[in-house]
């Protein structure tokens, strides 16, 4: 577990995230048309969601590019600092069932992505993702995007 403080006389909180602390939140999701089944795509990744984003009206009626569903897994605050280990740890999770979900992708015209989500300075990270990581990430069919908007 990352034990990295700012100063000697900060402890560390029970669940082992401060606010000080870097960590990475890591997102894989599916994309969808809003008159989608989403319980194949549940069925095609083995788990359930951990969120599931529907666009509102008035953003859809000024956005139609975000009329859509999207089926999410998050991994929330993760202790870590290397994006590739972030990464590893949601593509672990489907990776058994990449054959599945690629087919349904691919038959429904969905779109795969993860989203990696860096929290506390940029200098805290080692933003490298390896190449077995994008190999995996390419099996899968998933795009990536890194927001960068969070740092401290």
């Amino acid at each position: 577990m990352l034990e990295r403080f700012r100063n000697e006389n900060e402890q560390p909180p029970k669940n082992g995230i401060s606010a000080t602390s870097p960590s990475l939140s890591v997102s894989f999701y599916v994309d969808c048309p809003k008159v989608f089944d989403l319980q194949l795509i549940t069925t095609a990744a083995g788990v359930e969601p951990t969120e599931v984003w529907r666009c509102k009206p008035h953003i859809a009626i000024q956005n139609p590019e975000l009329d859509k569903i999207s089926w999410n897994y998050d991994l929330e605050d993760l202790p870590l600092i290397e994006y590739s280990e972030a990464l590893t740890h949601v593509i672990d999770i489907f990776w058994p069932r990449r054959e599945q979900l690629r087919a349904l992708a691919d038959t429904h015209n969905l779109r795969i992505a993860c989203m990696l989500v860096p929290r506390g300075s940029m200098r805290d990270f080692v933003p490298v993702i390896s190449d077995s990581v994008v190999r995996k990430l390419a099996d899968l069919g998933a795009s990536l995007s890194i927001s960068h908007d969070r740092f401290d």
